[in-house]
């Protein structure tokens, strides 16, 4: 199901009530936030760098942001002349 309009998010409220916040998962992107913050920029004249740093220790500070790190390991052939030595 899709709530991409307030009238959706309206009959969802109507219907359940206060507890309709428990229906819905809410979720952004680096792209949606880049997209908003040219709105913002273009409003306000700030630079997206500022905007962008702003939202994202916004949302580091609310736990918002999950980081992780990985590490690749790969496997590589030994050549015959290279094993030899």
């Amino acid at each position: 199901m899709s709530l991409e309009t307030r009238a959706a998010v309206e009959a969802l409220k109507a219907a359940l009530g206060p507890e309709w916040e428990t229906a819905v998962t809410v979720e952004t992107s680096k792209s949606a936030i880049t997209t908003a913050a040219r709105v913002v920029k273009a409003r306000t004249g700030e630079s997206m760098r500022a905007i962008e740093a702003r939202t994202y220790e916004a949302l580091r500070a609310a736990g918002a942001i999950k980081t992780s790190t990985s590490v690749r390991v790969e496997e590589r052939a030994v050549k015959a002349a290279d094993a030899a030595q």
